[in-house]
């Protein structure tokens, strides 16, 4: 039987040549496999352990770019996240203002947090400073993307383009909470993602290394972040979501999930205009956002199979659940 390309799953028949018909295609086998992998082998014993800010378990990142807007606003029950875009100057002296967007600031900020949380290659000695090079590369190759892949649209193009669009992006993270007694209590912090940046780039990119370093420097209020609040997830599971080209919503999914269903103790129902605050103002209607959240979900499940959420007419009803990284496995450095 000739071995078929088709990436969706078959319908239950008959093949044209009346051979049976496969029940899944060749890339839904392979992401069963991996999160089958996922199920026998804890992250320690794989050495597959990641991180993300609790920031962005809360909150997003835009999916596709917002366009001339001053500023880019996801809330959280309590927790408001306000983005301000940087000003990018072109090779030409060309400026436009930019934010960060889609997968790869995803990425590319879970291996800043997983660097400077487990202390990896890339971190200088001022624990500040990380090397963009070899340790990077090989976190985007782990998790299906080719950093050296070059052309307009193309990974290194993509790379490059976000880097410095979160080099440049300011961060307003503010939680207000109403105590009794008529008592308010109000936190802040304002912070960039980097102070420094040092990039080679080139146009004829020919996917070897540059003569030069390329270096970020990290502010010390975001790595001071990253060490206070960062949640562990499984590299693993982040492969699955880039192997099915599931996109930025599918990550957001499951970070919000490796955070929240650590605290849950009960079933607990999250309303859909709640998850559409969160995570769906580029979505029109709330009914849009909750088709494209039962979509994605698909795919997080097999990301994280432990997850016991189920879709509901009202929400997502969320029961207690093991973390995708079991608390005994947790690096806290």
């Amino acid at each position: 039987m000739p071995r078929s390309t088709r990436d969706e799953p078959y319908p239950p028949g008959t093949a044209k040549s009346g051979t049976l018909a496969p029940l899944v295609g060749a890339r839904t086998a392979e992401l069963i496999e991996r999160a089958v992998q996922i199920e026998q082998e804890d992250a320690r014993a794989a050495g597959t352990i990641s991180f993300v800010s609790r920031i962005f378990c809360q909150t997003a990142l835009p999916y596709r770019d917002p366009g001339p807007i001053p500023e880019w606003v996801r809330r959280n029950g309590t927790v408001t996240l306000r983005l301000n875009p940087g000003l990018i100057i072109g090779p030409r002296g060309d400026e436009t203002r930019g934010y960060p967007f889609g997968v790869m600031p995803r990425y590319l900020l879970v291996w800043m947090t997983t660097e400077v949380k487990q202390g990896g290659r890339a971190v200088q000695d001022d624990g500040l400073t990380l090397d963009l090079g070899g340790s990077m590369r090989a976190f985007l190759r782990q998790i299906g993307i080719d950093s050296d892949s070059a052309g307009r649209g193309g990974s290194a193009t993509r790379l490059r383009d976000q880097v410095t669009r979160l080099a440049y992006a300011n961060v307003i993270v503010t939680e207000t909470r109403e105590h009794s007694n008529g008592r308010w209590n109000h936190r802040g912090k304002n912070f960039a993602f980097l102070d420094e940046t040092n990039l080679w780039w080139s146009d004829r990119d020919n996917g070897t290394d540059t003569l030069w370093p390329n270096t970020i420097r990290l502010t010390p209020a975001w790595r001071d972040s990253i060490k206070a609040s960062a949640v562990p997830l499984d590299t693993r599971a982040l492969a699955i979501i880039q192997r099915a080209k599931a996109g930025p919503l599918a990550l957001d999914l499951y970070y919000w999930l490796a955070h929240r269903l650590y605290s849950v103790r009960k079933p607990t129902l999250v309303p859909w205009l709640l998850l559409a605050r969160q995570f769906g103002s580029q979505y029109g209607r709330v009914r849009d956002f909750k088709a494209a959240v039962v979509k994605q979900l698909r795919v997080v499940s097999l990301a994280y199979p432990a997850a016991n959420v189920a879709v509901t007419d009202d929400g997502l009803l969320l029961r207690p659940s093991p973390m995708p990284v079991p608390r005994q496995t947790v690096i806290d450095l």
